[in-house]
């Protein structure tokens, strides 16, 4: 039985049984500002790393420095977990 089969025959039970697959929808544009805000709303200890005279593109989370997207990518694991539509940066994600 090949590997695709299996994945069907998988997927055939978990349907029987009464399972549901739901698709999420697309990403929601956003900013990091945005992706920031609620993940200090949801008491994760992350702050923006701000240094004078340039736009905000590094994090500090878990005394690391972290990019936008990993930013993003630990928000998005957030949401997924509660089922919600994950995050996408905008292009030119900083704005004031």
């Amino acid at each position: 039985m090949s590997l695709s089969q299996q994945h069907a025959d998988l997927v055939a039970d978990f349907l029987a049984r009464g399972g549901r697959i739901r698709k999420l929808g697309t990403p929601a544009p956003t900013f990091a500002e945005e992706v920031l805000r609620y993940l200090q709303e949801g008491r994760v200890d992350v702050r923006a790393l701000v240094e004078p005279g340039k736009p905000v593109s590094t994090y500090i989370y878990k005394q690391r420095v972290i990019t936008e997207k990993q930013l993003v990518a630990i928000a998005n694991r957030r949401r997924a977990r509660r089922r919600l539509l994950p995050f996408e940066l905008t292009s030119g994600s900083t704005h004031s």
